[in-house]
């Protein structure tokens, strides 16, 4: 999946002034699952990796695409940096226990400096500055116990937060800080060159790969659901062998041979 999605999100983010439209649409969400399915991925090899030898690891990712709020993207996305700056940034800086303002400047600061562990760049620093911004609008106005978890309004508060994901990603993926106002500007403009003429993007790899994309959905729900990440361990043989099969299947019809570096090795 990661390594799928890279082809179209590098292809948008290296020549965003080259796209228009819905082909800037299809990058931004693109690198959405590219990066989740990048890291996620080699996570959940270290783990098992680390199984085969006795040593169980801490469980890095949780369905964070499901996120109902900026604090709830942070309990389910990189589980291991977000506890660390939890624990020995916010904490530190006094968490919530000294008043409302200065919680709101510890949620700000503790996710600006979030950013700049990633790197000493422009970009890095205005994904921290906006995941900080929302987690204190949230944070004053939706509380977590107040938004919903439940029916139509735990989906539009999936939508909301997954759309507020999105761009927070344009920030952290672009190769220049000036791309930011390209991707925007194009992203309401349509024509120019189409993306979808790309081989991987022929009509009928278009069909399965929205296949693969709902059926991942459907596992995802499925877990979101369970709140068990080993809730296949429980199914009879005849669903293991066909889920096994259709992950083969789909290996061999969408296996990527060009060699992408996973993306947090930079970091």
């Amino acid at each position: 999946m990661g390594d799928n999605s890279a082809i179209v999100s590098n292809a948008v983010f290296n020549a965003p002034d080259e796209y228009q439209g819905f082909d800037i649409w299809l990058g931004v969400y693109g690198f959405a699952f590219q990066i989740f399915g990048d890291f996620a991925g080699y996570s959940s090899i270290a783990r098992g990796t680390s199984l085969l030898f006795g040593i169980s690891l801490n469980r890095n990712f949780h369905n964070p695409y499901f996120a109902v709020s900026p604090s709830d993207f942070w309990k389910r996305w990189h589980i291991s940096l977000s506890s660390w700056l939890r624990d020995y940034l916010y904490i530190s800086l006094g968490g919530n226990r000294k008043g409302k303002l200065l919680t709101m400047r510890n949620l700000y600061l503790t996710m600006l400096l979030g950013g700049l562990w990633h790197g000493a760049s422009w970009n890095f620093v205005l994904w921290g500055a906006f995941h900080g911004t929302i987690l204190v609008i949230y944070h004053s106005f939706w509380p977590d116990k107040k938004v919903e978890r439940t029916g139509y309004r735990k989906l539009i508060s999936v939508f909301i937060m997954f759309q507020l994901t999105c761009f927070s990603w344009i920030l952290f993926r672009v190769n220049e800080l000036q791309d930011v106002k390209v991707i925007l500007n194009q992203m309401i403009v349509f024509g120019g060159k189409a993306i979808t003429d790309y081989v991987f993007l022929s009509k009928f790899n278009i069909v399965l790969f929205a296949i693969l994309l709902t059926s991942l959905l459907g596992y995802n729900l499925l877990l979101e659901k369970s709140n068990d990440e080993f809730v296949s361990r429980n199914w009879n043989w005849f669903y293991k062998s066909v889920f096994a099969s259709f992950l083969f299947g789909m290996i061999l019809l969408f296996g990527v041979v060009e060699n992408f570096e996973f993306i947090y090795f930079q970091f």
